[in-house]
């Protein structure tokens, strides 16, 4: 199993919201990877995107994403894309 870090700003103006949390999601069952994101020295478990919605990530907010799994390389790739965007997906 491969681990990965990163710590990423959120960009998008309205913060992490449903799609994006969905998006999150499909991300890590796509490349069958555990996607936990640690914001406020607290590691939150993103299984769902009720549990994503529930950190409130709002516009400007840093925080790190750990990928755990077989494809980390690209899941990562595909999630900093997807908070770096802007509002662009």
């Amino acid at each position: 199993m491969n681990t990965q870090e990163k710590q990423l700003t959120v960009n998008n103006r309205k913060g992490i919201h449903g799609r994006i949390a969905a998006r999150l999601i499909k991300i890590a069952n796509k490349n069958n990877v555990r996607l936990n994101i640690i914001y406020n020295d607290e590691l939150h478990d993103c299984s769902s995107v009720l549990d994503i919605l529930g950190i409130a990530l709002v516009y400007g907010a840093t925080f790190k994403v750990r990928i755990v799994g077989k494809e980390t390389d690209k899941a990562m790739s595909a999630v900093e894309n997807l908070i770096t965007a802007r509002g662009k997906f």
